[in-house]
């Protein structure tokens, strides 16, 4: 297998799993503070030179991938864990969004055994089909990919929508004026149209789950063949 094989998929799945998400927040908050912002960068428009506009570039490039792989890691607890909270009611409840793959990971007669509690970790078969059918393994890569990508945005568009509750809770109670702008946090137009994308892109990272899940189990025949053939199948 060549180191193309292996690097394509890599640099793919940072570029959206990492980047896309924060570009995701970056207009979330642009538009819930769209007049601070438009003033304030009007304002340093004027005294701005290009040193600065590089430092600013870096910051944000740097604040954009860990924000991407901080939101990586905490939508799994929010946004995996609130829907095994909604399967327990039935809702979201699909057989195939928890698939126990076991029995398939040990249909692949790995040479080596692996840890009991470790058997149905879906992570053997990506492996197995990127040594295999790079090309097969490659696109199951880019479809987990886009699932993480969904379970990403959903936690974005949930901090938005919190943010922009809190906003509206705080005027609610203390009567303090926060709302900024006419479509910004605190508004119901936000605070409404946010909460919408989270059902939404909730409801994505699911399906996208469910269908990963159900590819993995129909593609694992042909993996299992392309392992007996005296090639591995890449058409590099």
């Amino acid at each position: 297998m060549s180191s193309k094989s292996v690097g394509i998929p890599n640099y793919f799945y940072d570029l959206i799993v990492f980047v896309s998400p924060s570009i995701l927040i970056i207009i979330g908050f642009a538009l819930g503070y769209f007049g601070w912002f438009y003033d304030k960068i009007k304002a340093l428009m004027i005294n701005i030179g290009a040193i600065d506009i590089l430092v600013v570039i870096l910051v944000l490039l740097f604040i954009a991938y860990e924000y991407g792989r901080l939101a990586e890691a905490l939508s799994h607890a929010l946004v995996t864990n609130s829907i095994k909270l909604l399967r327990k009611i039935n809702i979201f409840s699909s057989p195939d969004y928890s698939i126990d793959f076991s029995s398939s990971v040990e249909q692949l007669e790995l040479p080596v055994e692996i840890i009991e509690s470790k058997k149905g970790n879906k992570w053997s078969i990506y492996f197995f089909a990127l040594l295999h059918c790079p090309n097969i393994g490659q696109d199951l890569l880019k479809r987990y990919a886009w699932e993480k990508l969904s379970r990403s945005s959903a936690f974005s568009f949930l901090i938005l929508f919190i943010i922009s509750l809190v906003y509206q809770i705080i005027f609610l109670f203390t009567s303090r004026y926060m709302i900024v702008g006419d479509i910004g946090f605190g508004t119901w137009y936000y605070t409404l149209i946010s909460f919408s994308f989270v059902l939404i892109t909730y409801y994505e990272f699911y399906r996208r789950k469910c269908w990963n899940n159900d590819l993995l189990v129909k593609v694992l025949p042909i993996l299992i063949s392309a392992s007996k053939l005296p090639h591995t199948g890449n058409s590099d």
